[in-house]
């Protein structure tokens, strides 16, 4: 009888020990993921709200105009920082650090992929890019005209929760917290119409 119960005891032991080290190894897995790329650049603009003491990003983007809205330009040099809501990306030239609150469940990706999309280890070139999509990257919008990849470089990923696919003709932006605009394509993946 000592004998089961001490095997038991064993037993428990050994299971949670397991669940401690797997939490550990998964934690600084996500460190170490963070950790690798302390030199990216913005791969699309990042739309941010200032709050005054904070600077903050939302994955629904929130691509304003609204007061306190401003645009993190493309290719801007940023540094990866961990925050329990998301992540953080410190801008390398001012050092202000963006709070980018982040959902998995309304992504439906983790946020190391998410990361991958918004950010690149190195600059990316414009000269593919049309005039009209420099231009909408330049001042954060769509315009009739552009391409998609203009308005994914101008507004940033659509939340996949509104905008399952990127291959749907109708992308969905937040224009703040409460309402929306909704980016229509054509067959040959033109902006035909904005409804606000």
């Amino acid at each position: 009888m000592k004998r089961i119960f001490l095997l038991i005891i064993i037993s428990l032991f050994l299971i949670i020990s397991g669940c401690k080290a797997s939490g550990i190894a998964s934690k600084s897995n996500s460190q170490k993921d963070l950790a690798h790329s302390n030199n990216l650049y913005t791969s699309l603009n990042i739309h941010v709200i200032n709050y005054g003491k904070e600077v903050k990003a939302h994955y629904t983007n929130r691509i304003g105009p609204f007061s306190g809205h401003s645009i993190v330009p493309l290719n801007t040099n940023v540094m990866l920082k961990e925050w329990s809501d998301g992540f953080i990306l410190q801008r390398v030239d001012t050092k202000q650090n963006i709070y980018y609150y982040y959902k998995k469940q309304h992504m439906k990706i983790g946020v190391t992929q998410y990361i991958n999309l918004i950010t690149s280890n190195k600059k990316l070139s414009l000269s593919s890019f049309s005039i009209l999509d420099k231009k909408g990257i330049n001042n954060g919008k769509a315009y009739v005209g552009m391409t998609k990849a203009g308005v994914l470089a101008a507004l940033g990923y659509p939340a996949q929760h509104k905008t399952p696919s990127l291959k749907n003709k109708f992308w969905v932006y937040w224009k703040n917290k409460w309402l929306t605009m909704i980016v229509k394509f054509d067959s040959a993946e033109t902006v035909i119409n904005i409804v606000e």
